[in-house]
C-alpha cells in the first residue's frame, strides 16, 4: 500500500471515529429554544409542497417570520422524518446537525492545510474541537451550524475555484454552486456568498493585471449566480413566490430582526434591540478560549514571522475579509442580536485557521527540541481549561465562559448562562425521579419552556404547562422546572435563587442553570384566582397563608397588595408591594401599583416619577405609558399624553392598547376643536 493511500485510510478512520463518539456522546443533549419553532415550521414547509401551494401555512409566520428563512437544514430533517416515518425526531434532527458540525472539522482542517500546510489544519481542527460552545450547539443548533458549514464550504470552493479562471473544472464550479445554493437555503445572508465571489474574482484578475479577463469571466460568475441563486431557493416557499424580490427583502428583514426579547447582558435586562454596540464582541471574547481569541488577535504578526513558505496574501484577504465583513456590516447596522455569538458562529472556524496558523509559525521559528516542546506545554496549559470543561459539563458545553468573566460562575447574574433551554433535558430527567404520583392522580409540572417532549411517555400521569418565571404563582402545578432566561441579574445573585423549594439542581461547574422544585401549596394560586373573581377578602387571607409557607413568595406579596389596593387599603397594600421589591428590586408589577396608590393620594408627581424610572429599566412596559399619559389628561396636558404614547410606539410599535389610546385622545381633540 502506498504510504498516500495509508495516510489517507488512516485520515478517513480517524474522522469516523470522532463522528461516531460525538454522536454517541451528543444524542445526550437537550431540544434547543429555537427547535420547536423550526420544526413546526419545516412541517408548513412540507405541506405547502405536498399541497402544490395550496397549504399557505408556511408563508403565515406573524410572530415567528420564519418566512424570511430557508432553514433548508431543517426542511431536509423534516423530510427524512416523514418519508421513513421515524418517530424520535429530536435523535434524527440532533444526529445531522452532529454531521454538519463534524463536517466543519474536515473543512477546517482542509482550509487550513490548503493555506498554511499540514500541521496548520490539524491545529485549527483541534482548536476547534476544543472549543466548548462550538461543540454545545453543534448538539442541537440547527440554524447556525449549518450555516457556518455552508458559509465555510462556500468560501472554501471559490479560493479553489478563482485559481482556475479563466477556464475552471466542471467539478469545481459544480461544488461552489452546491455550496452557495446551500448558504442561501438556510438563511438569507448566504446572498452574500455570491457577492464574495464576484468580489474575490474580479480583484484576482486586477491583481494579475489581466482586467481584459473580467470581461470573459462574466458570463461564467452569472451561471454560478443564477444556478446557485435558484437551487438555494427550491425550499424555500416565501422565496418562491417571489425569487426576484422575496429573497433580497428577507436579507433586509432578518439583518433587523423584528422580534425582540430581553437578555442579561453585563448584569442588565437590555431588550434585544437596545443592547450596547459592543455586545456581539464581546460575546466573541467571553465564549471562546482566550488563547485561540488572543492568537487571532496577534494574527497579522504571521507575515513578519520567518518562514520557508508563504502564505498567500490573497488567501489572507480572504480570510480576514469573511471573518471581518459580516461583523463590520452588523455594527454598522445595530443588527438586533441575541443568545450570545451564535448568529456569527460562521465566522468562528476562520478565527481557528488564523490561530493556528499563526501557533505553527511560531513552531517553525526555532527547530530546538526544548523550544518545541517548551511551546507545546503552553498550548497544552492554555487549552486545559475548555478541554476540562467540555468533558465535565457534557452535554451543555456550550454554557462555556472564559476566564475573562471568572468562568460561569462569575457569569452567573451577569450574562444569559442557558439562553438555549438546553439544561431542561437532564432537569426533566431528574425531577421525574422525584415525583410522588400518589399523590393526584394527574401531576401537573410547570416551566419557563416547552418540556412536554421529555414526558411524552408519561402523558397519562403528567401534564405539563408553560409559565414566565415570575408569574409561577398564578398557575396550577404540583411541580415545576425552570431556568434563569429572562430572570434578573441580582436575582439570580440573591438567596432567592434557586427557590427555597428546589429539590434538584442541575449545574455547570458550581452555578445552577437549571433547577427543579416541588410545591409545597397552593394557596398563593388559589389567592390569584380569588383576585380575578373580586373576592377581595379571601384573596388576603389565601395569600397570607401562602406567605406563612413561603416568606418570600414573590406572587403572594403581589396578590396582597392588589386585593389590599381593591379594597381601597392603601397602606398595607404599599407595605406587601414594598415588600415586593424587597425580593426583586426593580419589579415593574409592585412598582407600577406604587405609583397608582401615589397618585391616588393625589401625590401625582411621586407617582410619575416612579412610573418614569419603570420606563427607564423597560422601555416596553406599556402600562406606564398608559398611567403617565393618563395624568397627563387630568393636568390637562393632551400634547403630553400624545407625547409619552407615540414615545411607547416608538419603543413598541403597533402596540394595540396604545394605539387605541393614542386615536381616543386624538379624536377628542379634534371634535373639541369642531
Amino acid at each position: 500500500m502506498k504510504s498516500g493511500t495509508s495516510y489517507n485510510f488512516l485520515l478517513a478512520a480517524v474522522a469516523l471515529c470522532v463522528l461516531g463518539i460525538w454522536i454517541y456522546h451528543g444524542l445526550e443533549a437537550g431540544i434547543s429554544g429555537d427547535e420547536y419553532v423550526h420544526l413546526n415550521h419545516a412541517n408548513d414547509v412540507l405541506d405547502y409542497y405536498l399541497s402544490f401551494g395550496q397549504d399557505r401555512s408556511a408563508l403565515h409566520t406573524p410572530v415567528t417570520n420564519l418566512k424570511y428563512y430557508g432553514q433548508g437544514f431543517d426542511n431536509l430533517a423534516a423530510l427524512i422524518i416523514r418519508v421513513f416515518e421515524i418517530d424520535d425526531i429530536f435523535t434524527i434532527r440532533h444526529t445531522l446537525n452532529i454531521v454538519a458540525a463534524w463536517l466543519i472539522v474536515l473543512y477546517v482542517f482542509a482550509l487550513g492545510k490548503r493555506i498554511g500546510g499540514l500541521w496548520t489544519g490539524v491545529i485549527a481542527a483541534l482548536f476547534l474541537l476544543l472549543s466548548p460552545r462550538f461543540i454545545g450547539h453543534s448538539f442541537n443548533n440547527l440554524k447556525d451550524i449549518p450555516f457556518a458549514l455552508a458559509y465555510l464550504m462556500s468560501v472554501y470552493y471559490t479560493i479553489q475555484w478563482i485559481p482556475q479562471l479563466p477556464r475552471p473544472g466542471n467539478k469545481s464550479s459544480f461544488k461552489l454552486i452546491i455550496s452557495i445554493a446551500f448558504a442561501i437555503s438556510i438563511r438569507p445572508a448566504g446572498l452574500l456568498m455570491i457577492c464574495y465571489l464576484g468580489l474575490f474574482s474580479i480583484l484576482w484578475c486586477l491583481a494579475r493585471r489581466k482586467e481584459m479577463r473580467i470581461k470573459q469571466m462574466i458570463g461564467l460568475l452569472a451561471f454560478i449566480a443564477f444556478c446557485s441563486y435558484f437551487l438555494g431557493l427550491l425550499f424555500w416557499p416565501y422565496a418562491l413566490e417571489n425569487p426576484l424580490w422575496h429573497p433580497i427583502e428577507s436579507h433586509f428583514v432578518m439583518a433587523n430582526y423584528p422580534v425582540v426579547m430581553r437578555q442579561l447582558f453585563e448584569g442588565t435586562l437590555y431588550w434585544s434591540d437596545q443592547l450596547p454596540w459592543y455586545y456581539i464582541l464581546k460575546y466573541i471574547g467571553i465564549t471562546s478560549p482566550l488563547f485561540i481569541i488572543a492568537l487571532f488577535l496577534l494574527s497579522p504578526l504571521e507575515k513578519i514571522l520567518p518562514s520557508k513558505k508563504s502564505v498567500s496574501k490573497g488567501h489572507l484577504f480572504v480570510m480576514y475579509f469573511v471573518i471581518l465583513f459580516p461583523l463590520i456590516f452588523i455594527l454598522l447596522q445595530s443588527s438586533n442580536l441575541y443568545g450570545g455569538a451564535r448568529h456569527l458562529m460562521f465566522i468562528y472556524p476562520f478565527i481557528c485557521v488564523l490561530s493556528a496558523l499563526l501557533i505553527n509559525r511560531i513552531y517553525g521559528i526555532n527547530k530546538h527540541l526544548f523550544f518545541k516542546a517548551g511551546l507545546s506545554l503552553l498550548v497544552i496549559a492554555a487549552l486545559y481549561m475548555p478541554a476540562k470543561f467540555i468533558i465535565q459539563n457534557h452535554p451543555l458545553q456550550y454554557a462555556y465562559f472564559n476566564s475573562m468573566v471568572g468562568g460561569i460562575d462569575g457569569a452567573a447574574g451577569k450574562y444569559e448562562v442557558d439562553y438555549y433551554y438546553a439544561s431542561l433535558r437532564k432537569g426533566a430527567e431528574q425531577l421525574a425521579k422525584h415525583i410522588d404520583f400518589s399523590e393526584n392522580d394527574t401531576i401537573i409540572i410547570a416551566s419557563n419552556f416547552k418540556i412536554d417532549w421529555f414526558y411524552k411517555e408519561m402523558g397519562d400521569y403528567i401534564k405539563t404547562i408553560y409559565t414566565p418565571y415570575y408569574k409561577r404563582g398564578e398557575k396550577d402545578w404540583d411541580y415545576g422546572l425552570f431556568v434563569p432566561a429572562h430572570i434578573f441579574g441580582y436575582h439570580q445573585n440573591s438567596l432567592h435563587w434557586p427557590p427555597s423549594q428546589s429539590i434538584v439542581r442541575v449545574e455547570v461547574n458550581h452555578t445552577p442553570i437549571c433547577v427543579g422544585v416541588k410545591r409545597k401549596s397552593k394557596l398563593d394560586y388559589m389567592a390569584h384566582q380569588a383576585i380575578v373573581k373580586a373576592d377581595y377578602e379571601l384573596a388576603i387571607q389565601l395569600a397570607t397563608g401562602a406567605l406563612k409557607d413561603s416568606p418570600s413568595n414573590l406572587s403572594a406579596y403581589l396578590t396582597l397588595g392588589k386585593a389590599y389596593f381593591h379594597l381601597q387599603q392603601m397602606e398595607p397594600a404599599e407595605q406587601a408591594f414594598n415588600s415586593c421589591l424587597h425580593i426583586l428590586p426593580h419589579y415593574e408589577p409592585a412598582l407600577e401599583y406604587l405609583a397608582n396608590i401615589n397618585i391616588k393620594r393625589g401625590e401625582a408627581a411621586k407617582g410619575k416619577q416612579i412610573l418614569e424610572e419603570i420606563i427607564e429599566s423597560n422601555t416596553r412596559y406599556m402600562q406606564a405609558y398608559m398611567t403617565l399619559a393618563d395624568i397627563f389628561l387630568q393636568q390637562g396636558k393632551e400634547q403630553d399624553a400624545i407625547e409619552i404614547l407615540e414615545l411607547g410606539l416608538k419603543n413598541k410599535p403597533f402596540d394595540k392598547w396604545i394605539t387605541e389610546k393614542l386615536e381616543i385622545i386624538q379624536g377628542t381633540i379634534i371634535n373639541s376643536k369642531n
